[in-house]
Parts: structure tokens; sequence; C-alpha cells
């Protein structure tokens, strides 16, 4: 790994010992190995949607971008749609991926380079999703830049580096094919919901988008342990690393969902009894 000039810095003498464990078959590809280019964007990423975005539109009015919001949605959706295609098709459907449990085998072969290839073109949609967060500065709307949708951005884009260096096929397909699903589901519903009241009627489904996320997020955490109860020569700490983010994950969305429908459900019965007498 190349490292800018810092191979003595603390940090790299904490990061080196990894390079015994990553993938060699992705060695000298952009976003692999070297932490740096990845955490940099994840820095300015946080920097500017936390801090000098909202600064910036201090005292500007808000943009509309209404045009500009639903060809990002709606390249979203065609995007994560052939990705979860192409995936699933070039693993799955190839019939050597066991549903189970499938290890990494780290040999280059065709199919495994392909699988790669996609993952690393999917990094880079990934990465566009981050066009929400600036959206909603930009339209000053800096209450939805919460920290369960800054952090849900950063862990999948940088779930994406851990991947490209250290293995992201095998046990982890199943779960990228279902994100980009839900991601397919999510994002029909913001372009959707763009059009205003008169498509309104027809979204009674929103609040199912939270409790989607929710069911996806068990089933990767409890999908995260089966190798470690039936080998198949998947890396341990990969697993670790998957069950812990998912484990963080769902509890931030069950509390987001708690308190934007439970929650808000209960205020407004409260409210209305408060009427009442």
């Amino acid at each position: 790994m190349g490292y800018m000039g810092l191979e003595h810095t603390p940090l790299i003498g904490l990061i080196r010992p990894l390079e015994q464990v990553r993938d060699p078959r992705t060695v000298g590809w952009l976003y692999s190995g070297n932490p740096i280019p990845i955490h940099l964007i994840l820095a300015l990423y946080v920097y500017f949607v936390k801090f000098r975005g909202p600064e910036w539109m201090k005292d500007r009015k808000p943009f509309t971008l209404v045009g500009v919001m639903r060809l990002h949605n709606i390249s979203m959706v065609a995007l994560n749609f052939g990705f979860m295609v192409f995936l699933f098709k070039n693993t799955y459907l190839r019939g050597n991926y066991n549903w189970l449990c499938t290890g990494i085998d780290y040999r280059p072969t065709e199919q495994s380079m392909t699988v790669l290839s996609g993952c690393w073109w999917y990094l880079h949609v990934r990465m566009a999703e981050f066009l929400d967060t600036v959206f909603f500065v930009l339209r000053k709307k800096n209450s939805h830049v919460s920290k369960l949708h800054v952090i849900h951005h950063c862990i999948v884009v940088w779930n994406g580096w851990v991947g490209l260096t250290f293995g992201a096929d095998g046990q982890i397909m199943i779960c990228i094919c279902i994100n980009c699903l839900v991601h397919v589901i999510m994002y029909s519903y913001y372009f959707l919901s763009s059009f205003g009241p008169a498509l309104q009627p027809y979204l009674w489904w929103k609040r199912y988008l939270t409790q989607i996320q929710i069911a996806q997020l068990a089933f990767f955490a409890v999908y995260a342990i089966v190798p470690m109860v039936y080998d198949c020569n998947y890396p341990r700490v990969m697993l670790w690393i998957g069950f812990v983010q998912a484990v963080l994950l769902l509890a931030l969305f069950c509390n987001f969902y708690f308190h934007a429908y439970r929650g808000g459900k209960r205020m407004q019965q409260s409210a209305a009894k408060q009427r009442v007498k």
C-alpha cells in the first residue's frame, strides 16, 4: 500500500498489520488498501453537511432543486436495480454460492473478479447517495441531517473500503443484493413523493420503509452469526464488523421508528384527550 508519505505515523503503524489479511485480488485498486482517500472523503462529507454547508446557507434562501432531486432519485432506482441484478446473477444464480454460508476463496477467478469489479463500481453509487444529505443542506432542512442519517451514509461507504480491501464477495453478497433492493424501494418513494399532494394518497406505505430497514438489519445481524457456527472459511473479523454495525444501525433505526411513529401517535392521542377535556 502507498501511504502518501505517512509511512512512519502512529496511524499507519496500526494499519500495517492488516496488510497480512488483505485481499490480494484488489491490490492497487483505487479505494482499496490505503485508508486515507476514503476516510478523507468521509471527513469532507461530514464537515460539509454538519458544519460548512449549514454555515454557508445561513443567510441564503433555500434552493428548490426539484428537478435535480427527481433525476437523482430515479437514477438511484435504476442503478441500484441494475447492480442488484448484476451481482445476484454473477453469484447465486451461477450455482456456486451457498445460501447458508459462502467463504472467500481469494483466487482471481473470472467470476470473483467480475463480482469485485461490480462492487468497485457500486461503491461510486453509494458515494453518489451523499447527495441526499447535500440536498437537505441546500434546501435548509438541517433537521433531516440527523445522526442516524449521517452515520448510515458513512458506514455504507466505509464498508465499501473494507470489502474491497479485505474481501467483498462471499457471505456478504446476499446482504448487498438485499440492500440494493431496499434502496430501489426507498428511492422510488423519494421520487414519487417529489410530485407533491397529487400522489400523497398513494404513498401510504411510507412508514413501512423504516420497517423494511429494520427487518434487513435484523437479518444482517443473524446472517453474520451463521459462519461463526457453520464455518465456511469467511474471515471472522469481517463477521464481527458486520454484526456490530448491524446491531448499531438496528438500534438507531428502532429508536427513530419509535419516536417518528409510535411516540408520535401517543403524542397525538394525548393531545386529543387534552382537547376533549
